[in-house]
C-alpha cells in the first residue's frame, strides 16, 4: 500500500507543480493587467489627464531593478515559504488599495494609492524571480514543457482577472469592492503552493564569478550592445503604442465593461492565436525573417489604430482594430523571446536575459510617460504613428545590426 501511494504521488507531482506555477503566474498576470490596463482606463474615466496616467508607469521600476536583488533569491532557502510571503504581500497591498480610491475626482493620485501600488509592484517583481527559480529547480527536464505551458496559461488567466474581470466589477460595484475581489482571488491562488510546500530541492552550486564582473563582461560585448540597440527601437515602438490603447478606447466612448472584454477574454484569445502564428512563422522562415515580418505587421496594426483614431467611432471597428493589434503584439513578443533565447551565450545566459528584460522594463516606463505627454499635447494619432515608425526602423535594421549567426538563432 505504501509503495502504491508513493507511485501515485510521483505521478501526480508534475501536475501539482504545474498547478502551482500556473497560479503564481496568474498572480503576476493579474497585477500586470491591473496596473497596465485596468487602472489607466479607470483613472481616465474619472477625468484624470493623460500625462498623469503616464506617470503611473513609474511603478514598473521594480521590474527594471529586480536584477539587483535576484542573487539573494539564489541563496539556499525554502521556495514555498518565500512564495507564500510574496503572495501575502501582494494581497495586503491590494487590500490597502481598497481604502485608497483615486477615482473620486481631482487630477492627482493620493499618496496611499501610490505607496500601495509600489508595494504590490515590488513584491510581485520579487515573486517573479522566486517563481522562475522554483520552476527551474523543481521541474525535471521531462516536465518542463508542462511547466512552461502552465506558466503561459496562468499569465493569460491572471491578465483576464486583473483587466477583463476587474473593470466590469469596478463599473458595477465601485473601486473598493473590486479591490476586495482581487484580494480574495490572490489569497485563493496562494493555496496552490500547498502541493510544492514539502518539496525540497538542493540548490545548484553558485558560479564563482561575481555578479558584477559577469555583468561588466556582458556589457563590454559588442554583439550584446548591438542587440540592446536593436531592442531599444523594437520595444520602444511596441511600448509607446501599447501605453495609450486603453485611454484611447475610453476617449472613443466605449464603456468600461466593453473595454474589459476587449482587453480581457477577447484579447487573451487573440494573444494566444497571435503567439502561435508567430512561432509558426519563425519555425518555417527562421528567426531573422520572422522578426522583420512580425515587426512590420505590428507597425501596420498601429497605423490602423491611427486611422481609426482619426474619425471612426464604431465600437465594432474599434474592437476589431485593437484585437488585431493584440494578436500582432503577441506574435512579436513570441518571436522576439525565441530570438533572445538563441542570442544568449552559454554560461552567462541568465545575465544576458536579465539585461534584456530590464531594458524592456525601463523602455516601458519611459515610452509610456512620453506617450502620455505626446497624447495630451497632440492626440492619439501621432502616438500610434510614431509607434509604427519605430517598429519599421527596427524591422529594417535587423540584417545590418545583427550578424548572420544571430539571424538564424
Amino acid at each position: 500500500m505504501t509503495r502504491e501511494m508513493t507511485n501515485r504521488a510521483r505521478r501526480h507531482a508534475p501536475l501539482g507543480l504545474a498547478g502551482a506555477i500556473a497560479a503564481l503566474y496568474a498572480t503576476q498576470g493579474m497585477v500586470g493587467g491591473l496596473i497596465q490596463t485596468a487602472l489607466p482606463a479607470a483613472l481616465r474615466d474619472s477625468g484624470m489627464a493623460l500625462d498623469r496616467i503616464g506617470l503611473l508607469q513609474l511603478v514598473f521600476l521594480p521590474w527594471a531593478l529586480k536584477v539587483l536583488w535576484a542573487p539573494l533569491v539564489d541563496r539556499p532557502g525554502h521556495h514555498a515559504r518565500r512564495l507564500a510571503f510574496c503572495q501575502t504581500g501582494i494581497a495586503l497591498g491590494i487590500a490597502c488599495l481598497a481604502v485608497a480610491d483615486p477615482t473620486g475626482g481631482g487630477d492627482h493620485l493620493p499618496w496611499l494609492t501610490v505607496a500601495a501600488i509600489l508595494l504590490i509592484a515590488t513584491v510581485s517583481a520579487t515573486q517573479d524571480v522566486v517563481t522562475d527559480v522554483a520552476a527551474a529547480t523543481m521541474s525535471p527536464p521531462g516536465d518542463r514543457p508542462l511547466t512552461g505551458a502552465a506558466g503561459v496559461c496562468g499569465g493569460y488567466a491572471g491578465f483576464m482577472i486583473g483587466a477583463g474581470l476587474w473593470l466590469p466589477v469596478f463599473a458595477v460595484t465601485g473601486w473598493s469592492a473590486a479591490m476586495v475581489m482581487l484580494t480574495i482571488v490572490t489569497f485563493g491562488l496562494t493555496l496552490a503552493i500547498l502541493p510544492i510546500h514539502h518539496r525540497h530541492v538542493t540548490p545548484p552550486a553558485a558560479d564563482r564569478t561575481s555578479g558584477r564582473a559577469l555583468l561588466v563582461s556582458v556589457l563590454r560585448d559588442r554583439r550584446i550592445r548591438r542587440i540592446l540597440i536593436l531592442l531599444l527601437f523594437y520595444q520602444s515602438g511596441l511600448r509607446f503604442g501599447l501605453a495609450m490603447i486603453s485611454p484611447f478606447l475610453v476617449d472613443a466612448g466605449l464603456p468600461l465593461a466593453t473595454i474589459g472584454w476587449i482587453k480581457g477574454a477577447a484579447g487573451a484569445v487573440a494573444g494566444v492565436a497571435g503567439a502561435l502564428a508567430g512561432m509558426v512563422v519563425a519555425r518555417h522562415l527562421g528567426t531573422g525573417r520572422a522578426l522583420t515580418i512580425v515587426a512590420l505587421v505590428d507597425a501596420a496594426c498601429f497605423l490602423v489604430l491611427a486611422v481609426t483614431a482619426a474619425g471612426s467611432t464604431d465600437p465594432e471597428i474599434l474592437a476589431l482594430a485593437v484585437l488585431l493589434q493584440a494578436a500582432a503584439t503577441a506574435a512579436t513578443l513570441a518571436v522576439l523571446f525565441a530570438a533572445m533565447l538563441g542570442w544568449c551565450t552559454p554560461g552567462r545566459a541568465a545575465t544576458e536575459l536579465a539585461l534584456f528584460q530590464c531594458l524592456d522594463a525601463v523602455i516601458a516606463i519611459g515610452a509610456a510617460m512620453l506617450a502620455g505627454l505626446l497624447g495630451q499635447i497632440a492626440g492619439f494619432i501621432p502616438v500610434f504613428g510614431l509607434a509604427a515608425a519605430l517598429l519599421c526602423a527596427a524591422a529594417f535594421s535587423f540584417r545590418t545590426v545583427l550578424p548572420e549567426t544571430d539571424l538564424r538563432a
